[in-house]
């Protein structure tokens, strides 16, 4: 965990940078893509964007969409080539003649033989915490590996409160893709049965599965109902879910709407919402697994403690059986759940705790100038 601001780069002639990825798409990588280069531009290296499409929905996502949006195709003669996309395509964005960055995060114990192949053809690899770094070197990965964390919007003004009429008590919430990684039934039923002697909560998911068409929609409110029908209980507390896609202000509307953060996920390559949740002072109950988590402690964020186990039910051929990930333990789940409603005097002080670190470790400004330090260094090699 880091415990001094570092020192800001030498002057150097930087050159110019091209980064490539899904900085347009709605998911997690696109809203990192959008925070590098975000990042970037604050510690004064000159960027050109180059978009790749991951999904095929899209909205307003905010200044940083903006920002990368203006300098897409822009003319600019650079050397650096930094790669945010999913490792088996990314020899298909190799040039002639420029040093290849792979920016890169991950959620589970390993990656596939092939993503190591193709992240051996880059002549770096950026990532976000120490155990991805490990988990790569262990799957292959030959290439230098450097660790930054991943930057938010540290000037992001706390927004209004959605008025939610059938919102009640303290509220919980979560923003996450409907998949078996994010672990959706283990945290509705593990809420369901902590609450379900309590008249006065409420469960605010913001959620998709894969895309935001009715079909998808129906599925997530049958496997709700399914798994509601499973408990049998004869009180279940309050749960009200988002199904739409939001802009960028309404995200952050989303956040100043609840009162803890909640994620029962199984791996994070660094929980994006987590951070968020933090600049906006909630406390945030998370899986202590790997990325934003491993820069965190229990004074800043109430962790859950896990079982590894092999990966299942993924949709995706990025994941197999031979893969393990971090599966939350109900009764930590439900302990910290407890902890917060409880005592919600000192969960605010976590939150606040959690606030002023991301704040101060998190920022464009402080992660820019990170990242700007390697690349003055490659620069000064290659001279």
């Amino acid at each position: 965990m880091p415990t001094t601001k570092p020192k800001p780069p030498e002057p150097v002639d930087m050159p110019a940078v091209l980064y490539t990825g899904p900085w347009g798409d709605y998911s997690g990588m696109g809203e990192a893509c959008r925070n590098a280069v975000s990042a970037l531009l604050s510690a004064g290296v000159k960027v050109k964007t180059q978009r790749t499409m991951h999904v095929k929905d899209s909205t307003d996502y905010g200044k940083s969409f903006k920002l990368a949006s203006k300098l897409e195709n822009s003319d600019l003669d650079y050397m650096i080539k930094i790669i945010h996309t999913t490792p088996d395509i990314m020899r298909d964005h190799l040039e002639p003649l420029k040093y290849h960055i792979a920016h890169f995060f991950w959620e589970t114990d390993k990656i596939p033989a092939i993503w190591a192949w193709n992240m051996n053809l880059m002549n770096e690899v950026w990532t976000g915490c120490e155990l991805t770094k490990k988990v790569l070197e262990d799957s292959g990965v030959q290439v230098p590996i450097y660790v930054f964390p991943q930057s938010v919007d540290t000037g992001i003004i706390e927004s209004t409160p959605f008025k939610i009429s059938k919102k009640e008590g303290y509220t919980f919430y979560s923003i996450f893709e409907w998949t078996e990684r994010k672990n959706p039934k283990r945290l509705l039923q593990s809420y369901w049965k902590e609450f379900k002697t309590d008249t006065k909560t409420t469960l605010l998911l913001k959620i998709y599965k894969s895309d935001f068409s009715s079909r998808n929609r129906d599925f997530i409110k049958a496997q709700i109902k399914e798994w509601k029908v499973e408990l049998d209980q004869n009180h279940y507390p309050n749960v009200l879910i988002c199904l739409d896609i939001l802009i960028k202000d309404q995200m952050l509307k989303l956040h100043a709407s609840g009162d803890c953060f909640i994620s029962a996920h199984r791996g994070e390559g660094w929980g994006i919402p987590q951070t968020e949740a933090l600049l906006f002072k909630k406390p945030v109950i998370s899986t202590n697994y790997g990325g934003v988590h491993e820069w965190l402690d229990d004074k800043k964020f109430y962790p859950v403690e896990f079982d590894m186990i092999p990966v299942f039910g993924m949709e995706s051929s990025y994941y197999d059986k031979t893969q393990r990930w971090a599966d939350p333990t109900e009764d930590s789940l439900r302990k910290q759940m407890r902890f917060v409603f409880d005592n919600q005097k000192e969960a605010r002080a976590t939150g606040r705790r959690g606030h002023n670190f991301v704040k101060k470790f998190f920022s464009y400004d402080l992660v820019g100038q990170q990242m700007t330090t390697r690349l003055a260094k490659i620069v000064e090699r290659y001279k």
